[in-house]
């Protein structure tokens, strides 16, 4: 979590990343990770001195045609798959599975029941 801007940081030196992040879970991951980003520059530079070049907002961004609060399910288990969006996300496993029987694959495995957290 926080790779585009650890890959930001690298490639621009010179940079101030700002992150936002709409989910507690996550956006305590990318803290973290951002921070020992950080540590590890002030180590290379020997220097406690060395500012940090990144700022972690948790906060959802969208369009103004978005409402300002919207539900997102988090899936601990696997943080990549939640979503804002779940009926897209159903279509998407549906349309994998398709292209799997398709290929004469077997399709994903149905994960097991986890606990869903929702925030708004």
């Amino acid at each position: 979590i926080g790779l585009f801007a650890l890959w930001a940081l690298r490639e621009w030196p010179a940079s101030h990343v700002f992150a936002f992040e709409p989910l507690p879970p996550i956006c305590a991951v990318l803290r973290r990770n951002l921070r020992a980003a950080d540590a590890a520059e002030r180590r290379k530079a020997q220097s406690d001195q060395v500012l940090s070049r990144s700022t972690v907002v948790q906060l959802a961004v969208g369009s103004e045609a978005e409402p300002s609060t919207a539900m997102f399910d988090f899936y601990p288990w696997a943080p990549g798959e939640s979503t804002r969006h779940q009926d897209e996300a159903a279509k998407q496993r549906s349309a994998l599975a398709y292209a799997a029987r398709a290929a004469e694959l077997r399709p994903p495995r149905r994960a097991r029941r986890h606990k869903v957290e929702s925030y708004r």
